[in-house]
């Protein structure tokens, strides 16, 4: 017996019928093969402003941001480093003439290199998985 397609298909439509009838239902019948876990819900925290992280103790940024990934100097400079997707956030403190010690500068950075926009990047941070 040889095989023409329209036996091939007259073989195979009812295995598919059978096997579409396996699939999980949707709502009014429908097919729906999502993954339970696409419908997991995703909270998205609320980024700081900006001009509320300069001026502050490094206690006062680990509590909007967490501890850094990176803690540093460079010369009198303290430099944190926060990682979001695609960016670096880079907290930068120096020394007050009262002896505290206070943030003075933001800057984000591209992962390959070059400048980023603060506030996307900030974004990115706090909504980055925890380690």
């Amino acid at each position: 017996m040889r095989l023409t397609p329209n036996l091939a298909i007259g073989l195979a439509a009812p295995i598919l019928a059978l096997l579409s009838s396996c699939a999980p239902q949707g709502p009014a019948g429908q097919s729906s093969l999502v993954s339970p876990a696409a419908n997991r819900t995703v909270v998205l925290r609320v980024a700081p402003d900006p001009q509320s992280l300069i001026g502050v103790t490094p206690q006062a940024v680990e509590q909007q941001l967490g501890v850094p990934g990176f803690d540093g100097t460079d010369g009198e400079a303290r430099i944190w480093r926060y990682s979001g997707a695609t960016c670096s956030l880079l907290v930068v403190f120096y020394p007050q003439e009262d002896g505290t010690v206070k943030s003075a500068h933001l800057d984000a950075r591209q992962l390959e290199g070059g400048a980023a926009p603060v506030e996307p990047c900030l974004r990115q941070v706090v909504n980055a998985p925890s380690t």
